[in-house]
């Protein structure tokens, strides 16, 4: 410093943001592809990571909580672990309330750039009728095996989640149908503007995700 003035090395301050830029965008889970995420996953799951361990601790330790997966979290909570996870720090999850843990997990699909099911595969599943029960199984996994393979396996995989969840519907108050009212939201992405169709594709959808 020379009297007033002030000796910035302005290469290296950008040099220096642009790395801690880097890092970030290196451990960034949320709002980015579910592809770029597993193309870096070291461990290689199925699935990323951080939805495992989240799902596992929720069936481990609060599977019995009534309004699971229903009651909202605290919005500054959640926001605060994401960007906690989003800078590569670890989190103990069994160390946050079970509400906003869900809220994490509910907020992880939301940031997807694109759903996790796609409009297109949408579309197509909604035109298949649900009241023909002949070969409706068959029908849904014809349509499904079009998903990319990590959107499938992590379609499976909340799938599964969600049915251990229902099956402690005596206690957590979360049937089949609650589920999938609080959480197909989450996998599809409405295309209508048009206030009825909304309503009909929100049934749709509702009703595809209590099949699964």
């Amino acid at each position: 410093v020379t009297g007033d003035h002030i000796d910035i090395n302005l290469p290296s301050i950008v040099q220096k943001v642009e790395s801690a830029q880097q890092f970030i965008n290196s451990h960034r889970v949320f709002g980015i592809s579910l592809f770029e995420v597993m193309q870096r996953d070291e461990e290689k799951l199925k699935i990323p990571k951080v939805i495992d361990s989240i799902c596992n601790c929720l069936l481990q330790q609060a599977i019995h909580v009534e309004g699971l997966l229903r009651i909202s979290g605290s919005i500054y909570h959640i926001n605060a672990m994401r960007d906690t996870i989003d800078c590569g720090i670890a989190l103990d999850f069994t160390q946050v309330e079970v509400h906003n843990l869900t809220g994490l997990l509910k907020l992880y699909f939301r940031l997807l750039p694109e759903p996790l099911i796609q409009p297109a595969i949408s579309r197509t599943l909604f035109a298949i009728d649900l009241k023909k029960t002949e070969k409706l199984r068959e029908n849904f996994n014809e349509v499904l095996v079009q998903m990319d393979v990590y959107s499938f396996e992590l379609l499976k995989y909340i799938i599964k989640f969600l049915n251990s969840i229902s099956l402690h519907e005596a206690q957590n108050k979360m049937s089949a149908a609650n589920l999938s009212i609080v959480f197909a939201p989450n996998l599809f992405v409405m295309s209508s503007i048009n206030a009825t169709d909304a309503i009909n594709e929100t049934f749709k959808m509702n009703n595809f995700t209590e099949f699964l």
